[in-house]
């Protein structure tokens, strides 16, 4: 398809990051680096070519779909990326738009937008989900608030003006916070004194789950996929298992990631009733991303949750002694989780808009 001088085309995964065929891919992916870094200011949010090429692999899950467009001359100047789910939520595609800031406001992501919409609906897909990251901690005057109630991104903002003006639903808003590291140990003291761990034990692993816990730890992640505030954001409760936990795995390693994980066992039942999740990424052996932290409903109550991550604080001087910075990201209606972050030291430095919009 061609747009004047704008030619929009697909962009396929090819077989090896050094072959023939790979020139596109290495050129839009090099484009999302350059954009993430010119957001933030440094290369924190930037994933690197290894990273986006393992995250394009089709798994059992997920499958990846590409179109890029690119100018008169040939150079790409912008990137839709989906990720379409294989078992749960097979009506949604989640979307991945950045635009070189040079071309923007010349229709370049409309007609990347209008190319991915033709070839989602006709792959029956429904739903288009997305997630736009802007820096800075507000209050935004031009603040356009989410249909949660809670939060709101500023308009001001190039990539939330777009999915405004497009028609995407503002469903929910989370907040991007950072912790410097490491803590003072009598700081940590200091927030554990008092959290009793009576009738539980805490376990942790790196990278892989070791053998018989797999199962157990699927089933905190599936409890993850329902029991974090959503929104009306079009999410079906996630299946998981042994093997789809070690898919995750390969995946992360593929893409140079590595995991850390802290758990608590029950010691009334020997199951898993929570954890917490650390990941990084070979390029940026400074910076790590807290992915889930959850504790059972049946368990809650008891501060498991901030023994966990105090547990995982100390761990890093082992496993990453290296870290300097964690990014976490949650729910502005989540106020356990957030009261619970801000407690440690997270500190604000950005928010995440949840966008949805229906195919007609």
């Amino acid at each position: 398809m061609s747009d004047g001088r704008l030619l929009i085309r697909d962009l396929a995964r090819p077989a090896r990051l050094d072959g023939d065929d790979a020139a596109a891919f290495r050129a839009a992916a090099g484009l999302l680096t350059r954009v993430r870094r010119a957001q933030w200011g440094d290369g924190d949010h930037a994933e690197g070519l290894r990273e986006q090429y393992a995250r394009a692999a089709d798994t059992t899950t997920e499958h990846w779909r590409g179109w890029i467009a690119a100018d008169g001359t040939g150079e790409i100047v912008g990137l839709l990326a989906a990720s379409l789910p294989q078992r749960e939520n097979v009506d949604v595609a989640w979307l991945d738009l950045v635009v070189d800031p040079r071309h923007r406001r010349r229709g370049v992501g409309s007609a990347l937008l209008a190319a991915a919409e033709r070839q989602l609906r006709t792959a029956g897909r429904t739903v288009l989900g997305g997630w736009t990251e802007t820096p800075g901690a507000g209050p935004w005057p031009d603040a356009l608030p989410a249909r949660s109630g809670t939060g709101g991104v500023p308009l001001s903002a190039p990539e939330a003006a777009f999915a405004h003006r497009h028609g995407f639903a503002l469903e929910q808003v989370e907040r991007i916070s950072r912790l410097d590291v490491p803590l003072e140990p009598a700081t940590l003291d200091a927030l554990e004194a008092g959290i009793p761990l009576a009738g539980y034990e805490l376990v942790a692993w790196t990278d892989r789950a070791p053998a018989g816990t797999a199962e157990d730890y699927g089933r905190l992640k599936a409890a993850m996929s329902t029991d974090i505030p959503l929104a009306e954001l079009e999410l079906e409760a996630e299946e998981w298992d042994a093997a789809r936990v070690a898919e995750e795995e390969t995946e992360l390693a593929d893409a140079g990631g590595h995991r850390s994980v802290c758990a608590i066992r029950h010691l009334g039942t020997d199951r898993l009733v929570g954890h917490t999740v650390l990941e990084r990424f070979d390029p940026r052996p400074d910076v790590a991303y807290q992915q889930d932290t959850l504790v059972l409903a049946a368990h809650r109550g008891h501060r498991l949750g901030m023994l966990l991550k105090i547990h995982h604080l100390r761990r890093l001087a082992t496993v990453w002694p290296d870290v300097r910075r964690i990014y976490t990201w949650n729910a502005e209606e989540n106020t356990p989780v957030l009261d619970l972050n801000v407690e440690l030291g997270f500190r604000q430095v950005g928010v995440v808009g949840a966008w949805q919009r229906y195919l007609t």
